[in-house]
């Protein structure tokens, strides 16, 4: 049963002793991804889901215009919560580990995190990769998925079979931004991109996709943004993101808006807020 059912199952059985129900917008609402008619036909799915709500949260403030545009929500209805991507402990240790890290090496060394899967749009990174690829430069993407074996196929038949590594799921990815020389998100469409706020607090410059409506402002003095669909601006960036400078402190004070400590408490005050409209009604 999809959410949209849930939450009208919930009002139906329970009636007026329903009791508020809240829903948090993760995924990206425009999917460009999707041919017109399909588009049409999320578009109408998302209303319909949005009327069964009585709240409904943008992970970031950016995502409030989209949420209004494709779901029809009357902004009374609409509430900002960062999404909690870090806890304070995991935000320290990515940026205590970076500014530790000896990144001496040869070449560049070019990072990316996600599923193998065609969202994270991996094929697209190994192109980019492969037209800017010097002797000593590598790419690490982290993560594991169905297209694993069609990637290392893609990488050879490319020439840089022996620059890519695919080191399978990680719990942490720590080590890794601390050495990177860039974070890469190649990705057709995202909710947030919680990766990239993982990016931030560690101050890794990124290069990105335009993938979902909140990525310009993460990465704003941070790397450099792309279209999606765009191996060719993908490899031009990846080329530039070393001349970059990128400002490292107002990185990571972006990055701590996204921790529990912060989103924790507007969690809080947004359930007390019913509590005592509820009270008041009695």
């Amino acid at each position: 049963m999809d959410d949209r059912a849930t939450a009208t199952h919930h009002r139906a059985l329970l009636g007026a002793a329903c009791p508020p129900l809240v829903l948090r917008v993760s995924k990206d609402l425009r999917r460009a991804d999707l041919k017109p008619w399909k588009r049409l036909a999320h578009r109408v799915g998302l209303r319909a889901q949005a009327r069964a709500y009585d709240k409904l949260i943008a992970m970031a403030p950016p995502a409030q215009a989209e949420i209004v545009a494709e779901m029809g929500v009357e902004r009374d209805r609409l509430t900002v919560i960062n999404n909690a991507s870090l806890t304070r402990d995991s935000f320290d240790r990515l940026a205590n580990a970076r500014d530790a890290a000896n990144r001496h090496h040869r070449g560049r060394n070019f990072l990316a995190v996600g599923r193998l899967a065609p969202q994270k749009n991996c094929g697209q990174l190994l192109d980019a990769f492969a037209c800017i690829a010097k002797a000593d430069d590598r790419l690490t993407i982290v993560g594991e998925g169905p297209l694993r074996d069609r990637l290392v196929r893609q990488a050879i038949r490319l020439g840089v079979g022996n620059k890519v590594f695919l080191p399978g799921y990680r719990t942490g990815i720590g080590n890794w931004l601390a050495h990177a020389d860039a974070f890469i998100l190649s990705s057709d469409f995202e909710g947030l991109g919680n990766v990239v706020v993982e990016a931030l607090a560690a101050g890794v410059p990124i290069v990105a996709t335009n993938c979902c409506v909140n990525m310009a402002t993460l990465v704003e003095d941070a790397g450099l943004l792309v279209p999606t669909h765009d191996s060719s601006g993908l490899a031009q960036a990846m080329n530039a993101i070393a001349y970059v400078r990128v400002d490292i402190a107002a990185m990571r004070a972006r990055a701590r808006c996204f921790t529990i400590e912060v989103a924790a408490p507007q969690w809080h005050a947004l359930f007390d807020g019913f509590r005592k409209a509820d009270d008041a009604a009695i």
